[in-house]
């Protein structure tokens, strides 16, 4: 019983004891939260995200008769997350017709730009900016994804 008690007090506290599987989670766990700013602006960005979707996974949500955000347009919004690590936080905007969106408002850039994903594979941009604007509706697919986000870079961050 003393042996049994000494080991328990000579064991650190602050280590759990994990199997292999739940050690790997637990590290990249503790990587996510110790890691880069674009990692943790992701994990923020996708935490509002399922909030936002959480709480209007209803038709009427808005009191005025607006659908249930579609399964399908968080879906597309949320892949999207990870590819604008480069980016400003957008905001987050439910639309009543179902649709999710982004909203970018940089005032030192004059800049404002929205993306929104309708949930059918397509997603509809505009992008007000001191040199024009630039609006459409595309095809969501890796080619098209990039494009707006190598434009907006180019806008954001001069790359």
């Amino acid at each position: 019983m003393a042996l049994a008690c000494n080991q328990w007090m000579n064991t650190k506290i602050n280590e759990p004891v994990l199997n292999t599987f739940e050690q790997e989670i637990y590290h990249d766990f503790i990587a996510d939260l110790t890691s880069t700013k674009e990692v943790s602006m992701t994990v923020v960005l996708k935490e509002k995200l399922n909030n936002v979707y959480s709480q209007r996974d209803y038709d009427n949500w808005d009191g005025e008769d607006a659908y249930k955000l579609s399964y399908a347009a968080y879906l597309q919004a949320y892949t999207f997350i990870d590819s604008i690590k480069n980016l400003p936080q957008p905001q987050i905007i439910p639309y009543p017709n179902g649709h999710i969106g982004f909203d970018w408002k940089i005032k030192k850039l004059r800049l404002d730009a929205s993306i929104v994903f309708d949930g059918k594979g397509s997603f509809m941009y505009v992008i007000l900016a001191p040199d024009g604007e630039s609006y459409g509706t595309e095809l969501h697919n890796t080619k098209t994804q990039e494009k707006f986000i190598k434009y907006m870079d180019m806008l954001v961050n001069g790359i």
